[in-house]
Order: structure tokens, then sequence, then C-alpha cells
């Protein structure tokens, strides 16, 4: 469907060590996916490290997500 193939572009613009993140199980594939929103390679890697140490909900990763892309980063 067209909805897979659009899931599947994002997740093919995640840094190879984030695609095998979620393969293992260390990342959900929704947080994986708001990650793939992020334009620049330096701030999905920054998120993803935050992410596994701290675990927050969905909701927590999609407000930094759209913070970051605002120019209103939190420092993570």
């Amino acid at each position: 469907t067209p909805e897979e193939a659009a899931v599947a572009r994002r997740f093919n613009r995640l840094p190879p060590p984030i695609r095998e993140a979620v393969r293992t199980g260390e990342i959900d594939e929704r947080r994986a996916l708001a990650l793939s929103q992020l334009e620049r390679e330096s701030d999905k890697t920054r998120l993803f490290r935050y992410i596994c140490e701290h675990d927050p909900p969905i909701e927590q990763v999609e407000d930094l997500v759209e913070r970051i892309e605002s120019g209103d980063a939190p420092h993570i």
C-alpha cells in the first residue's frame, strides 16, 4: 500500500545503527519512525541515544522531534 511504502522510505532514511536497533528490538518502530522526521543524522543519533538511555514515552519523543526541528532543541 502507499502507506507501507511511505513508512519504508522513512525507515530507510535512518542511520544503519538505528535500523539495526529496531531489528533487534532495542527500540520500537514507532520511536524509530519519529526519529526519521529529523533532517540531520546527528540529531537522529543524539535522540536515539537519549531514547535508549531513558525510554521516554512516544509522546515525549514526538515532542522532542518537533522541538529539535523547530530550532528549540533541548540539550539531551
